[in-house]
């Protein structure tokens, strides 16, 4: 960059030190001169070589002065040339000089069409990978919470599962704890019918032999008369109301036991439904939130593998940016100094052409 701007200081004078070649050229020392020189009245053989010598020392000079400031050959050659009184070459050097000028111009346009066309294209780059990378961010985070949602269901359907087995686990154990129970209910309620059951066969069994007993007694006995006999069946009586009574009373704890029994059996029936419908619902809602696991760890897993792409996207953008930075810092090196400075540039290219073509019209003889 520092040779570059030396370049182009080194050029800005050049083209200053040909306004001052001009300006020799033009003087009223110099129109004076030229104008007695093309006087046609003076107009003579010697006259036109005074004169010729005159401008090529004058020129030569001029041009051995820029050549040396500049260190510029070709100005130093043109005014050995000049010395040499070698016109020809001089202007064959200055329309080179003309050319090569009108070629700077014309690269320099083009750069600077260049640098709006790469500054433009870096901008509307960066605009548009800056929007990527914002869309991208959004989606990231949307992405992001919908994978913490996710985890948090997870966590709730685990414990949810968790808690419904335990539940399972505690009704099994009182379905258990319920079913030895009435199995003890049972059994005790059998085992009183079986018990009570003999008893009132042993008491029925003795009074329906004590009453066997007491006809036969009567059937032997009962055409003697001892006096007055207590009322007929008075004894057996009495003995029959008692036993009546005790094995009506054994006869209703049998009752009682066996309705006990059935009420403890279709107790038990009822319990073990219950506890049936109990676990199938239960399984099923453990079914259906291991399903939703499934489901949402396959979800979780599709985002999870996205957010990997993003990322990757993202690190992709932003080195992309950075490049574009980058990019955009170069150009303006490259291109800050030309588009400031173009419009002056260009005009002081122009004023270089006119000038070597006023330079180039006096040695060809016009009027200044």
């Amino acid at each position: 960059m520092s040779n570059g701007r030396n370049g182009k200081k080194t050029r800005t004078e050049e083209i200053k030190a040909v306004d001052v070649a001009i300006g020799i050229l033009t003087t009223d020392e110099a129109r004076e001169l030229f104008s007695k020189t093309f006087n046609p009245a003076f107009l003579q053989k010697s006259s036109k070589v005074v004169f010729s010598k005159v401008r090529a020392k004058e020129a030569a000079k001029v041009l051995v002065t820029m050549g040396q400031k500049f260190k510029n050959p070709a100005m130093v050659e043109m005014a050995t040339a000049l010395r040499l009184n070698s016109f020809t070459r001089v202007k064959k050097a200055i329309d080179d000089m003309v050319a090569e000028l009108k070629k700077e111009k014309k690269d320099e346009i083009d750069h600077r069409d260049m640098c709006i066309k790469d500054l433009n294209t870096n901008e509307l780059t960066t605009e548009q990978t800056e929007r990527d990378k914002a869309d991208k961010e959004t989606t990231l985070e949307d992405v992001t919470a919908t994978i913490k949602s996710l985890s948090d269901e997870i966590a709730t359907l685990t414990a949810e599962i968790k808690e419904l087995n335990a539940q399972l686990e505690q009704a099994a154990k009182d379905r258990d704890a319920a079913n030895a129970d009435f199995m003890a209910t049972v059994a005790d309620q059998q085992a009183t019918q079986k018990l009570v059951g003999k008893a009132l066969a042993a008491l029925k069994a003795f009074y329906d032999k004590k009453a066997m007993l007491l006809l036969a007694k009567k059937h032997q006995h009962g055409e003697k008369k001892q006096g007055p006999p207590p009322p007929p069946g008075f004894d057996a009586y009495e003995k029959s109301q008692a036993g009546a009574g005790v094995m009506a009373m054994l006869q209703q704890i049998i009752t009682d036991a066996g309705l006990l029994e059935k009420e403890a059996i279709k107790d038990e029936q009822n319990a073990i439904k219950a506890y049936q419908e109990f676990q199938a619902e239960t399984n099923n809602s453990i079914d259906e939130k291991n399903l939703g696991i499934t489901n949402k760890n396959e979800d979780k897993a599709k985002l999870e593998e996205k957010k990997v792409q993003l990322d990757e996207s993202l690190a992709q953008l932003n080195t992309e940016l950075q490049g574009l930075n980058d990019e955009s810092g170069d150009l303006h090196k490259e291109c800050d100094f030309i588009l400031k400075n173009f419009e002056e540039r260009q005009a002081a290219r122009d004023q270089e052409i006119d000038a070597l073509g006023q330079v180039k019209a006096i040695l060809s003889g016009a009027k200044p």
